[in-house]
């Protein structure tokens, strides 16, 4: 059976652009929405819609790379967001997990929402205290 080779390739985006600060990034998922009201008939159907309070969702995976102190609630900073021109205000984080196996690195998973710069501006900043946010890494391995 013959195998059919595409040569001609310009304008697929192959993998993932940027690396986050301590992951090595294996998936970045974004997704844009909002809030509608639609606007009924008094006989039924549908008057109109209104489409208003727009934000991204976006899910990082990836290969912990030594180690991460984030916690919910952190604002931060993301590479991937930047290099696929989604520009604007803060991104802050819903919630993450990390997973650890015995024969895998350990990943980690980061689900943040970013709200349009006139809703929360990228220069944000954070007041009260979030809590302590702890260090997830390795520790080095000894042998004996």
């Amino acid at each position: 059976m013959a195998a059919v080779i595409f040569t001609n390739l310009s304008g697929y985006v192959m993998g993932v652009p940027a690396d986050e600060t301590g992951l090595n990034v294996t998936k970045v998922t974004f997704r844009r929405q909002g809030e509608k009201i639609e606007i009924r008939k008094r006989a039924g159907g549908f008057a109109g819609r209104i489409d208003h309070s727009y934000k991204w969702t976006a899910t990082i995976a990836g290969e912990l790379k030594g180690s991460w102190s984030g916690y919910i609630g952190m604002i931060l900073t993301i590479a991937n967001a930047t290099a696929w021109g989604i520009t604007g205000g803060a991104w802050v984080v819903d919630d993450f997990s990390i997973d650890s196996e015995n024969t895998k690195a350990a990943t980690l998973s980061i689900t943040a929402t970013g709200y349009d710069s006139d809703d929360l501006a990228a220069a944000a900043t954070q007041t009260g205290t979030p809590g302590t946010a702890p260090s997830y890494g390795v520790a080095s391995e000894t042998t004996t």
